[in-house]
């Protein structure tokens, strides 16, 4: 016992010494390495907002690594301005690159937009920081065993179904390119409707990937030595790594499995969520924009070229700042839509046979109004509020996300128990979220919304009966001496 209170006293004083070098690090190293190293031609007062918000941003993760909590939709949303909305701007800014950018005049309006997107966010935390002593939540859900093996059984199903409809494990490992004119030979997807395509893809990759990290679960936390058990998670495992691989996965669904991965198992020091944050932004900003490389087949590649990262974040993938202002120039070109967009992204489902007027995804909208040639293109939630309901339905929408975020951020910490044997839907469903936000702030919402669906469903399908938490502590407290006495991970 005294060499755990001896690790943990540790682990806490390397805590305030972790946030202070990410606080230095996370302003000095983007502000260096863009502003010092070269000129400014932009206007300052655009570079301005950018700027605040890395600070911002930096100052919300600062404050999260220190305080030894672990909230993890707060840190992952946090994570995601700062690298979309604090350091990419900044590049851009810095190389005076914008691609497909329809006109300067619209940046000061996005970078106000999304400053006011974290500021409503905050607003929304801050309210529900302000109801006074909370409630702590006397039940949950547990997963249900055999639930979970129907789950299980019905994943690598709907898998093998979809390696073998787009052509096989080659396709799978070959290149995004290559997956995606399978896709399109197998008649699932057409120019008017993507809803085949998606229905097959997130029944092939969401499923397994949620039974796998399930299993792991359950399995860590009962201290299972049977061979069957471990047999069968290797048989997901593999499975995850034909459907899931990096090779041909979207990074930003590739983020989310590994922040749900990590945030689901049952130790969650303050010092792993933070070095875990640490290395998802190291990750998109410095490895994520090189996976663009494995998007072509093998025999049309070039040769792979080591460019700054400056350059790579600022001409690659990370639109989300360029589109916001692209966004803003649709609607001047057009008005709000009242509605019509989101509305289109909640009956994603309804094909384009049956809807022909349902709205298409924002970003191809906006892509086919700027006559680029590009229509895969990213739509950031905040302009798909924006879009829709103006100024007032941002704020008002992401307070309430704020609101929310802060409401299960907590449930999920005062739920957390290395020495709980039975796992609950929460331990999952808000890691999953987390992992998320990524996708769903980039957006298109309507291009994000079928794997959100299919999360949700799996997590609901998998729901047993209510827990009383006293009564899990009791297990807890009566388990033999050998499966107690590791020290608790619960931030409060």
């Amino acid at each position: 016992m005294g060499r755990q209170n001896l690790s943990t006293t540790a682990a806490t004083r390397r805590r305030p010494l972790l946030a202070t070098f990410f606080a230095l690090g996370g302003i000095g190293i983007p502000v260096l390495s863009f502003l010092v190293s070269g000129p400014i031609v932009a206007d300052p007062a655009l570079v301005a907002i950018p700027l605040l918000i890395l600070i911002i941003s930096t100052g919300r993760l600062t404050a999260i690594f220190f305080s030894g909590e672990t909230p993890v939709l707060a840190a992952t949303m946090w994570m995601f301005i700062y690298i979309t909305v604090g350091v990419v701007p900044l590049a851009q800014f810095h190389l005076n690159t914008f691609p497909f950018l329809v006109g300067k005049e619209y940046l000061l309006g996005a970078s106000v937009l999304l400053l006011l997107t974290a500021i409503g966010y905050e607003i929304g935390r801050f309210l529900n920081d302000s109801r006074g002593a909370r409630v702590a939540p006397t039940h949950h859900r547990v997963v249900s065993i055999g639930r979970l093996k129907l789950v299980s059984v019905f994943a690598i199903a709907a898998s093998l179904y979809y390696a073998q409809t787009v052509g096989g494990i080659s396709v799978l490992w070959a290149s995004r390119r290559e997956l995606r004119e399978s896709i399109d030979a197998a008649g699932l997807s057409s120019a008017d409707s993507q809803v085949g395509s998606a229905i097959v893809m997130t029944a092939g990759t969401v499923p397994v990937f949620i039974a796998m990290t399930l299993w792991l679960v359950h399995l860590i936390r009962n201290r299972s030595r049977g061979i069957g058990g471990w047999a069968g998670l290797l048989v997901l495992v593999a499975v995850n790594l034909v459907v899931n691989n990096p090779a041909t996965s979207a990074r930003y669904w590739a983020i989310t499995i590994l922040v749900a991965l990590v945030f689901t198992l049952p130790k969650l020091s303050p010092n792993r969520f933070a070095f875990t944050i640490i290395g998802g932004i190291i990750g998109a900003i410095v490895v994520f924009p090189y996976l663009d490389y494995f998007r072509e087949a093998s025999e049309r590649r070039g040769a792979l070229q080591i460019t700054s990262i400056a350059d790579k974040i600022a001409t690659k993938d990370f639109d989300q700042y360029v589109m916001t202002a692209n966004g803003m120039w649709w609607v001047d070109e057009r008005g709000h839509t009242l509605g019509w967009q989101i509305l289109g992204a909640i009956f994603f489902w309804v094909p384009r046979s049956v809807w022909p007027e349902k709205a298409r995804d924002t970003g191809v909208e906006i892509g086919l109004a700027m006559n680029t040639g590009n229509i895969n293109l990213s739509s950031p939630l905040p302009l798909e509020m924006w879009i829709d309901f103006g100024w007032v339905g941002v704020i008002a929408g992401f307070i309430v996300i704020g609101y929310l975020s802060r409401k299960y951020d907590w449930q999920f910490s005062l739920s957390r128990d290395p020495n709980r044997r039975e796992m609950y839907v929460i331990d999952i469903l808000v890691p999953l979220v987390a992992g998320y936000t990524f996708i769903l702030m980039r957006g298109p919402l309507l291009q994000s919304m079928s794997r959100l669906a299919v999360m949700i469903a799996v997590c609901v399908f998998v729901m047993g009966a209510k827990r009383s938490i006293d009564e899990a502590a009791d297990k807890i407290a009566a388990a033999p001496a050998q499966r107690r006495g590791r020290p608790r991970y619960v931030s409060r």
